[in-house]
Order: C-alpha cells, then structure tokens, then sequence
C-alpha cells in the first residue's frame, strides 16, 4: 500500500542519534490515523466506528479514541464513549519499559498494567499482564510511528 511506503520513507529519515523514548516530544495526546494489520484493541475499536452492531446505537457511542503518553513512561489508550448518555470512557493502561538490548533506543517493552470502565479498575487475568516490544520508529512534534511485534505499523498524529 501507498500508506506503507510512505511511512517507511518517514521512518528513513530518522537520524541514528535520535532516541525517541528518550525524546519529550514522545509525551503529549495522540490520535490514530493508520493501522496496516490493527492489533485486537485498535481492531475492536475499527469495527465499534466503523459497523457499529445497530443493536448499540440508541445505547452506545463511540465518540473519540486516542493515545496519551506521559512521562515517556506511561501509554493510556483512551476509548471514550456514552453509554445511555452518560460518558463512560474506558481506559487501557500500559508502562514502557527501556528495553536496554536495544543500543538505537527505539525499542522498548510495552507492559499491560489494567482496564478501566468509567473511573473503575476492572479485574484483569494474571495472564494480559505480559510484556510485548514497541518500536517507535519515527517521532517528530507531529507524527508518531509506533511498531508492535509483528512490525505492523501504527501511524499516529498530534492532537493540538
């Protein structure tokens, strides 16, 4: 796909000294725009906007989806939603770990760490909580390339 290409071009252009879990432009709110091969989470959420089952209309909305990254430490993946009119955002919390094999400094180690439903902690199994590498392979103040580990690329912007 042209979208491809494009984003292998982008990730070129990285210069070999910059460390983007390293960088503070990693941290801010960010907003999918791509997924070539969507994971489980982005492909649920695909499906929620894009065919929503019609039993869920009057019910349910899906109004946003986003990324917030703090601290260059921290992902929260934000699914806001209504529910029944009443906002009721869920929201997936993973830590970054430096993974420290990995001498360029794009890699790192994506820990789930739990759910939340409406400011509720949900119980997950033992089992979710596993770590999985995250490549950030491109990083300006706008765009974002994060690659998951089976290198399908995710292609994020700023929001601003």
């Amino acid at each position: 796909e042209e979208a491809v290409v494009i984003m292998e071009e982008l990730e070129d252009l990285r210069p070999s000294s910059v460390r983007p879990i390293e960088d503070p432009t990693l941290n801010g709110r960010w907003d999918f725009v791509f997924d070539v091969e969507p994971d489980i989470g982005t492909g649920i959420i695909r499906t929620l906007l894009e065919e929503p089952p019609p039993i869920l209309g009057p019910i349910f909305n899906l109004n946003d989806v986003r990324m917030e990254i703090e601290n260059s430490r921290t992902i929260r993946i934000v699914v806001a939603t209504s529910v029944l009119g009443q906002d009721c955002d869920l929201v997936l919390t993973t830590s970054l770990l430096p993974d420290e094999s990995d001498v360029a400094g794009t890699t790192v180690l994506e820990r789930f760490e739990g759910i939340e439903l409406g400011g509720n902690k949900l119980p997950v199994p033992d089992s979710w909580k596993r770590c999985r590498p995250l490549e950030i392979s491109f990083l300006d103040e706008d765009m974002l390339i994060a690659r998951g580990n089976g290198g399908e690329p995710h292609f994020l912007m700023r929001d601003k």
